[in-house]
């Protein structure tokens, strides 16, 4: 076992460059790849998906005009922009309104524990005591299999909450160390 983990400062963003899955058609492996759209290929079956990688968001805050409360919408993962957008206040009146958008990339928001934007099943999941052990490709697994297996774990100065700081508990737990070993070393036979 290795003694000392040192945080690399890593987010998640940095294993969805290529994240290994289960093609939805034949139930093989395949491969997501992010190169400002998402594409899905499965060399088995031939199955080709792509996928807008950019999310779209806005917040509209407004006091309505006719009983001066404040009414407000919240929309976030849209695909498409909307030109206007109605918003009704509990009063009964409504008015279009005009948003204001944030531009999101597609994976700020973690995958669905084990599901992909593709709805499809990650290559490297498995449950754990009631929870999801789930890695996005080989590398993410082996970045995971070295804080796990560390007995000592330090932080480097950061600007931003990394991926280690993000970890579920049963993940940073020691108790749960040889069990989740043997769990990636069954994934990484994969």
């Amino acid at each position: 076992m290795e003694n000392r983990f040192k945080d690399k400062n890593y987010s998640l963003l940095r294993f969805t460059k290529k994240m290994d899955v289960y093609c939805p058609d034949c139930g093989k492996h395949a491969i997501i790849t992010d190169n400002g759209i998402l594409k899905l290929h499965c060399e088995h079956c031939k199955l080709f998906l792509r996928k807008k990688l950019m999310m779209y968001s806005y917040r509209i805050r407004h006091r309505c005009p006719q009983c001066d409360k404040m009414i407000y919408k919240d929309a976030c993962c849209l695909e498409e922009k909307e030109t206007f957008v109605s918003i009704e206040c509990k009063c009964g009146f409504s008015r279009m309104y005009k948003p204001t958008y944030k531009c999101e990339h597609g994976y700020y928001q973690k995958p669905n524990s084990e599901y992909t934007y593709f709805d499809t099943k990650l290559w490297y999941s498995k449950s754990f005591k009631n929870e999801i052990f789930w890695a996005l490709n080989m590398e993410h697994l082996h970045y995971l299999k070295h804080y796990i297996t560390a007995k000592l774990r330090e932080r480097n100065n950061r600007e931003y909450m990394t991926l280690v700081e993000t970890l579920p508990d049963f993940i940073k737990s020691k108790k749960n160390r040889l069990e989740l070993l043997k769990l990636i070393e069954t994934l990484e036979k994969k």
